[in-house]
């Protein structure tokens, strides 16, 4: 779990603005320095320093950072669970549960299962606002790739820009 102090959004825009741009510069200093790839332990190495920008966005109590790694073993655990729904067995495999937007903003978050959030008018609409977030997401990632245009000018039939 990171560090409120590590995005905090109730501080002013240009201090956020100021700290994303220095902890981006030295994940690049990392990176440079570690050469072809930049890994998590690196990361944390350097971070442990309570000097560096990038210290803040860890949980260094081991008492906490232990319990929270607990959750994140679960989450990945809860993530890898998929099924073949009856209702539709040409879709194939299919995660058990989902995670909305709206229910990761609740104290404990928590997954759904899959089935009924597609029996729930509200839920459904939720699952596809954040289908559509995640698509945005990867296109910009990838618009670079002539070759998933096609992918794209299909995702603009259902969400027009």
């Amino acid at each position: 779990m990171k560090s409120p102090a590590c995005n905090d959004p109730s501080g002013p825009a240009a201090t956020t603005t100021a700290l994303t741009q220095l902890r981006a510069a030295e994940m690049l200093r990392l990176k440079t320095n570690a050469g072809d790839r930049l890994t998590p332990k690196a990361v944390v190495n350097e971070a442990r320093n309570p000097k560096n920008v990038l210290h803040p966005c860890f949980e260094w109590d081991n008492r906490k950072a232990g319990e929270e790694y607990r959750l994140w073993q679960a989450r990945q655990l809860i993530r890898v669970f998929v099924t073949v729904l009856d209702e539709a067995p040409q879709a194939g495999p299919v995660n058990v549960f989902v995670s909305l937007t709206t229910d990761r903003k609740e104290p404990d978050g928590g997954y759904r299962m899959t089935v009924d959030v597609l029996k729930h008018v509200d839920q459904r609409a939720q699952l596809l606002e954040d289908a559509k977030r995640e698509f945005v997401h990867w296109k910009t990632k990838y618009r670079l790739l002539h070759e998933l245009a096609g992918i794209f000018a299909a995702a603009e039939k259902v969400w027009p820009a």
